[in-house]
């Protein structure tokens, strides 16, 4: 190990105890109606989540649709455009 290593490795800092975890407890009896409540959220977030995934499907529909319909007008445009001067 050279000298420069070794300055390094005594650099270094020491990672304290993750402090943005909320402290539990070591109550069981609070430990289980937390998890019971966490269970009782449970289908909401699945019902939130499965309208969200429709909608998503529906707008990237929508999406598809819109983005045809201007590739289409933007087409008849340039069709025009080249009539127009062919006629002009």
């Amino acid at each position: 190990m050279t000298d420069r290593m070794k300055e390094a490795g005594s650099q270094t800092k020491r990672i304290g105890p993750d402090r943005r975890r909320p402290d539990l407890g070591s109550d069981p009896g609070e430990l289980i109606d937390r998890i019971g409540k966490l269970r009782a959220l449970l289908p909401e977030f699945a019902q939130e989540t499965a309208a969200a995934r429709r909608e998503a499907a529906r707008l990237r529909s929508q999406n598809a649709a819109l983005q045809r319909r201007v590739a289409e007008l933007e087409n008849r445009s340039a069709i025009t455009r080249d009539l127009t001067r062919r006629n002009a």
